[in-house]
């Protein structure tokens, strides 16, 4: 960092613009710096911590902790707070799985419509792909049998229970369970039972 106006100290966050040394750095009580942002936008020093430090343009890391709130720009600010997940859609077209074809739900897609023949249907839904990945899965249709869908879900449940067209599920995963963000049903008649989670 020599050569050319000094860089301008925020506490202890130092930026530097000029072209040969542009970047962020991490200023310690004894002087020392260790560079947390290079030229290239990337993230160099993993064990740096400081607050209120805005970046912009593009940056890329392995692993980033954040405590406390984070806000992400580009019409998907969102915020980390207790009980809160940055959430992900995934943008491929609604699965749709036919009556008399039980089998995996897919979860490289954000919605899934199934039916369920008279017999009843099981299908299987994986762990996300992603922490903050978004699912839904719709009961279109029935000949008079269930939807039952084995996977993990909040607290102990590995069943989710589809009974009357209409119903759906809205699911988040957290890096270990699917959790019901909320279950109902676009049926009027059947608004009150929406789908039922339970352990088998």
């Amino acid at each position: 960092m020599a050569g050319g106006n000094a860089p301008k100290v925020v506490g202890r966050l130092v930026i530097d613009s000029r072209e040969s040394d542009a970047g962020i750095y991490f200023q310690e009580s004894d002087g020392s710096v260790s560079t947390i942002l290079n030229s290239n936008g990337e993230l160099v020093d993993s064990d740096s911590t400081f607050e209120d430090a805005t970046l912009t343009g593009t940056t890329s890391a392995e692993n980033v902790e954040v405590s406390g709130s984070l806000q992400l720009s580009a019409e998907g600010a969102s915020t980390s707070t207790a009980s809160t997940l940055v959430p992900v859609m995934f943008t491929a077209a609604t699965e749709v799985i036919a009556a008399g074809n039980p089998g995996a739900i897919s979860v490289a897609t954000y919605a899934t419509h199934i039916s369920a023949d008279a017999g009843g249907d099981a299908f299987t839904l994986a762990a996300g792909t992603v922490v903050g990945q978004r699912k839904r899965i719709y009961f279109l249709a029935t000949a008079g049998g269930t939807g039952v869908v084995t996977g993990a879900f909040r607290g102990a449940n590995n069943t989710l229970t589809f009974t009357n067209a209409g119903e759906y599920a809205e699911l988040i995963w957290d890096g270990t369970d699917w959790l019901d963000i909320e279950l109902g049903s676009t049926d009027d008649t059947n608004i009150a039972t929406p789908p039922a989670l339970s352990t088998v």
